[in-house]
């Protein structure tokens, strides 16, 4: 049976050092969400090169005359 997302994050939660605060707790489980969509977003192929990002940006600048 699947996991629900609840008990995912009660599991990675246990992972946690017991002196972990609410706030580290509530950080490691955004920086968790975000490796995980961006993990994702590899894997469906939404990502760009670090050339055609400075492309882009080079373009939207122009654009908007910076």
């Amino acid at each position: 049976m699947m996991n629900s997302q609840k008990q995912e994050a009660l599991d990675f939660i246990h992972t946690l050092p017991e002196s972990a605060t609410t706030l580290d707790i509530l950080e490691s489980l955004l920086v968790k969400q975000q490796i995980e969509k961006g993990l994702a977003d590899v894997e469906s192929g939404r990502i760009i090169t670090h050339d055609e990002l400075k492309t882009r940006l080079g373009q939207w600048r122009q654009s908007n005359g910076h």
